[in-house]
Formats: structure tokens, C-alpha cells, sequence
């Protein structure tokens, strides 16, 4: 199953696609103000960093009758990729949600803490979130997920973002097709029982200039499948 993204989401490219319709004079300036370092960081003092989805709404699940919204069976797969981690990517995944409708948030009250990182703090951090719908009530994910890592080929694509990593200068969407590779190789054994993708997701961070994202509440939406509300917070000792 090749997996395409609905939304990547990258502020330092935004940030640079803005400055470019800026009149020449204005766009010196802010590029000098840009590439210089901030005197006060949300990482300092920090020892890692982690993930925190506040929200999973669904805004089509992908599932109809006759014309009529009905419920189907949603679950979250969510891939991290740093330079910080012990592996070249972290993933994570919850039980299938039954019974959501168009409009929907998915249970997750208190929160949903991911890709916890304490080793220290990363260079960049992408961060991939798919939605599949599930063809069944329950679904054996972590089954699926380690007969693809397992497989040849997924140990062929970690190795091959684990060199890309470790890189002097990793390039960021190198670095997020590799990531999508692992999710589409993931999601091909999915596939197999008839799941789909309802949204795929991507934000990619960098410490300079986003302070990876700390300090802010992110949407991750393409605002006609999913939206997706989420934080990178600090972790302080």
C-alpha cells in the first residue's frame, strides 16, 4: 500500500516560501533576524523532548451508505523520526476506535504522550501520523508491524534512514520519503485485510529556527479528512 501524505507540514519552509513575496529591502532584514540565534530558547534547560496529541478529529471516515454518514473503525499509527532517539524512529500505535462518525474525536480525554527523547536534544524531529480505517472490529496491529520491520525490505529502509540520519547534514525531505517508506511498508500488511487510509500527516521540525515546536499548540490538518491538534513539550530535569 503506498501511502500518500494529505498535509506536510514544514514552518521553516513556510517561513521561507513567505519571505520570498516580501519586496527585497524588508526580506534582507528579516533574514538577518532569522539566521540569528535566539538569546532565550523554550529547549533551554531542557534534557528531551516529547509528543503530546491533544485531539484526533475525524472529519470523514471514509465510510457511507447510500448516501449516509455511517460509523466505521479508526486507528492511529504514528512514526517519529530523530536524530536523538536510540533507534532511527520511533512508532506507536493504539487499538482500533469503533463506531466513529463523521465529526468525531477519538477517545484519547487526557491525552496521547509519544516519542519521548532523553538522551538529549535532537537536530530535527519529523513526526507522521496516519489514520486507517479498519476493515474489522479489532485489529492485531503490532502483528503487522513487526512482521513489515522484520521483513527484509524493512530492515533494507532502516538501515537506509538510520545512514541518512547520521549524516554531518541530514536532509529533511530525504529523510521524511525514507520515514513514509517505513509507514507504507507497515501499512502494505495492513492492506491486506482491506484497511485504508483515512489521513496521512506530516510535521517535520528543526531546533534552528523552530525550537523544534516547543511552545506552541500545532494543527495538523488537510481540513477535509482529519485534524489533528498536538504539542512538542519540553522536557525539563
Amino acid at each position: 500500500m503506498l501511502l500518500v501524505p494529505n498535509v506536510i507540514q514544514r514552518p521553516r519552509k513556510e517561513i521561507e516560501a513567505a519571505i520570498t513575496q516580501i519586496p527585497l529591502e524588508r526580506r534582507m532584514a528579516i533574514e538577518t533576524v532569522l539566521s540569528t540565534p535566539l538569546k532565550v530558547s523554550p529547549l533551554d534547560g531542557a534534557s528531551g523532548v516529547f509528543v503530546r496529541f491533544k485531539e484526533i478529529k475525524i472529519l470523514d471516515n471514509h465510510a457511507s451508505f447510500l448516501g449516509w454518514d455511517v460509523s466505521s473503525d479508526i486507528y492511529p499509527i504514528v512514526l517519529a523520526v530523530s536524530d536523538a532517539a536510540e533507534k532511527p524512529f520511533q512508532i506507536s500505535f493504539a487499538s482500533v476506535f469503533n463506531d466513529v462518525h463523521d465529526g468525531d474525536s477519538l477517545p484519547i480525554t487526557n491525552g496521547l504522550d509519544f516519542a519521548r527523547i532523553s538522551s538529549r536534544i535532537p537536530r530535527f524531529l519529523d513526526i507522521h501520523v496516519v489514520l486507517m480505517k479498519s476493515n474489522e472490529a479489532s485489529r492485531d496491529i503490532a502483528k503487522a508491524v513487526n512482521e513489515a520491520l522484520s521483513s527484509q525490505d524493512g530492515k533494507n529502509i532502516t538501515a537506509t534512514l538510520g545512514a541518512a540520519i547520521s549524516g554531518v547534514n541530514p536532509i529533511a525531505g530525504t529523510i521524511i520519503t525514507i520515514g513514509t517508506s517505513v509507514l507504507s511498508l507497515i501499512t502494505g500488511y495492513l492492506s491486506k485485510e482491506k484497511d485504508e487510509q483515512v489521513f496521512y500527516g506530516v510535521t517535520s521540525f528543526e531546533n534552528d529556527p523552530d525550537g523544534l515546536g516547543v511552545g506552541k499548540t500545532w494543527v495538523l490538518t488537510d481540513k477535509k479528512n482529519a485534524s489533528i491538534i498536538f504539542e512538542v513539550i519540553a522536557q525539563k530535569s
